[in-house]
């Protein structure tokens, strides 16, 4: 669970970034609102209740998203197919969380970042030609 909302915190820091740098520039209203410490706190609790959220099935037993348990086989603790699934799909629940955890943040971190360069250029180019 920790790894997961660590994804997401970073995915957080890449937006806020993003805000702080790109949109308050155009003075957007309110925008500054967004990095105040209680917006940030909220924001970390509501991560840890994402992440609580989307294990939550996993962890109170529900059918179809496996189970936690001991890996022999990659020696270490992850989510487990059921033996019943163990046909159905060739990606282990642990995969799909993996999937959605990883890919999300980091869409988000690259279209932060991107935002970021474009408006760094765009403004370097300004003050170069005046």
């Amino acid at each position: 669970m920790i790894a997961y909302t660590d994804f997401f915190n970073m995915a957080l820091i890449a937006l806020t970034r993003c805000i702080s740098i790109v949109f308050t520039q155009y003075n957007v209203p309110g925008i500054t609102k967004f990095s105040s410490p209680k917006v940030t706190m909220i924001s970390c609790l509501l991560l840890w209740l994402l992440t609580f959220i989307i294990l939550s099935p996993t962890t109170f037993g529900a059918e179809g998203f496996g189970t936690f348990g001991y890996d022999q086989t990659h020696g270490k603790c992850e989510i487990k197919q059921c033996k019943e699934q163990e046909s159905d799909s060739n990606i282990s629940p642990s995969g799909w969380y993996f999937l959605g955890a990883t890919t999300v943040p980091c869409l988000i971190i690259i279209a932060s970042y991107i935002m970021i360069s474009l408006y760094i250029t765009a403004h370097s180019i300004k003050k170069i030609h005046g």
